[in-house]
């Protein structure tokens, strides 16, 4: 999904992004600040807080996991930005810019979207129904967040989201967390084949 999103983006801006985008952008400046440091999730200090948090309240395996997943989300991002090479919106059209600077000037896909959305795909797993909302509510806020200060077209949350969900969902195979989704089906499977293995 990621790569199909990256290859619709393109280097052209088509005018629903440039609207949806000025819609957020168009917010007071007052909500700088609030939705700054909610932002600071995707970032690396972010989520080095929150995986610290998760070794502190004894999940270390939750807290391997996050680290793992939002670096992989991370390190994806930056090549895929290399190859699309999509601009910020700054570059293209006339925009607010709330508080931050960018180092990069390419915005497909959004890295902060991608670190929330991985970690929130590893630790869905380990939360209670009624919370499993929590991080994605997260997720929606970091996305908007960004549109807000300006650092990104709707596209470049999406495939941000895409390659945070892909690789979250993969951590979540391999190395089977707790009450994950697949656990289930995945021992099944592997018992399965070992009854096989048996009567043969």
């Amino acid at each position: 999904m990621a790569v199909a999103t990256g290859l619709a983006a393109g280097m052209n801006v088509p005018q629903f992004e440039r609207s949806i985008l000025h819609f957020f952008n168009g917010w007071p400046q007052a909500l700088a600040w609030p939705v700054f440091l909610v932002m600071q999730l995707g970032s690396f200090y972010g989520a080095t807080v929150v995986v610290v948090g998760a070794l502190l309240v004894g999940r270390a395996r939750l807290a391997f996991l996050m680290a793992l997943s939002a670096t992989t989300a991370w390190l994806m991002t930056e090549l895929l930005k290399k190859l699309v090479r999509r601009p910020r919106p700054h570059v293209v059209m006339h925009i607010t810019v709330h508080i931050v600077q960018w180092k990069s000037m390419q915005g497909f896909p959004s890295g902060h979207v991608a670190v929330v959305s991985a970690m929130a795909m590893v630790v869905s797993p380990y939360l209670k129904r009624g919370w499993k909302v929590v991080p994605w509510v997260v997720v929606a806020i970091v996305a908007v967040g960004r549109m807000y200060v300006g650092a990104h077209f709707p596209l470049d949350l999406v495939g941000g989201a895409a390659v945070g969900i892909a690789v979250g969902a993969v951590f979540n195979l391999l190395f089977l967390a707790s009450n994950a989704p697949l656990r289930a089906p995945l021992r099944r499977l592997w018992e399965r084949s070992g009854q096989q293995s048996t009567n043969s």
